[in-house]
């Protein structure tokens, strides 16, 4: 009933504009489905908005994340399985970033993540706070580990198909830097309706087969093995060390008392053992010779869960 008063409501608009001379907005045909959704219309005439981008994203992702088990609160599509904690976000540019790159502030990006407890709470040194009605931890995307990061180690998640126009489509917002124009991790939602099911369906499509098709395979501990330890230190722990950052990305950029932290925390998790007395070795050395002490966590026992001691 909404949906038919809205589209006689927009075809009369269409009409009093067109008879003052304008040209009306074109629209897609009647119960085009969104993706991802199959039911609904897909597109708005709407000026866009960071809200109404949100609008659009979630009912095309709400069902086919539904499907899965995940649950939702805001931006964030959550689901624990057993001791892991996999995240499906999306997060706006915002005004500052849009000031100072032109990029517009309703552009996102998607990010996935696996948060693990036992491995990451205790590189962030605390538990954290915030969680469902249900008690469910839902992580941010600095304190997890990511299936979907992409060599640069500041940029995460769902990216754009390779063959998507970057350069025109940063020309047309007036992105200059070349950095910037070649980023295929920011999403921007179009104004016209056509553009808008377009990118929505790839949008469907990309986290399908990029988040949606992989993250079981994670629940194996040999698979999780290449998020925590082995990826971090092949690409990235040997550029150098960054001290003070938040741990996902002091972890990528290369800090090795962060990934020092990962993976001696993973073996005395998932074991084998002699893998967790040689990493606890490698961090006391490391603690040693800056002058620190190894927290008392890190000596819990081999195959016992990792527990923060006092108050968080």
């Amino acid at each position: 009933m909404q949906n038919t008063a809205l589209r006689k409501f927009l075809r009369w608009l269409d009409e009093k504009r067109a008879s003052r001379g304008d040209s009306p907005q074109r629209r897609p045909p009647a119960g085009e489905p969104c993706a991802g959704d199959g039911k609904g219309e897909c597109g708005t005439n709407e000026p866009m908005t960071n809200a109404l981008a949100q609008k659009l994203i979630h009912k095309t992702l709400g069902p086919m994340m539904k499907r899965e088990g995940f649950l939702r609160k805001g931006r964030a599509y959550y689901k624990q399985v057993g001791d892991l904690i996999f995240i499906l976000k999306t997060e706006a540019v915002g005004a500052y970033f849009s000031s100072v790159s032109n990029w517009p502030s309703h552009a996102f990006a998607v990010y996935d993540g696996i948060w693990i407890d036992g491995i990451s709470p205790g590189i962030l040194g605390r538990y954290p706070k915030r969680t469902d009605g249900g008690g469910c931890y839902i992580p941010e995307g600095w304190n997890c580990v990511h299936i979907n990061h992409q060599g640069d180690p500041l940029r995460y998640g769902i990216r754009r198909q390779a063959e998507h126009p970057y350069l025109e489509s940063a020309a047309r917002y007036g992105v200059t830097r070349l950095p910037e124009q070649k980023r295929n991790d920011l999403w921007v939602m179009p104004e016209e309706p056509e553009e808008q099911a377009a990118l929505l369906r790839e949008l469907a499509e990309q986290v399908q087969r990029l988040f949606l098709d992989r993250y079981q395979q994670y629940l194996a501990p040999e698979q999780l093995k290449t998020l925590v330890v082995d990826l971090p230190y092949a690409f990235n722990v040997r550029r150098g060390y960054v001290e003070g950052a938040p741990f996902a990305k002091g972890k990528l950029l290369g800090n090795m008392a962060h990934y020092l932290n990962y993976a001696t925390l993973f073996y005395q998790k998932y074991g084998p053992e002699e893998q967790y007395r040689y990493f606890l070795g490698r961090y006391e050395e490391w603690a040693a010779a800056r002058g620190e002490t190894v927290a008392g966590c890190y000596y819990c026992g081999y195959g016992r869960p990792f527990r923060l001691e006092g108050p968080a």
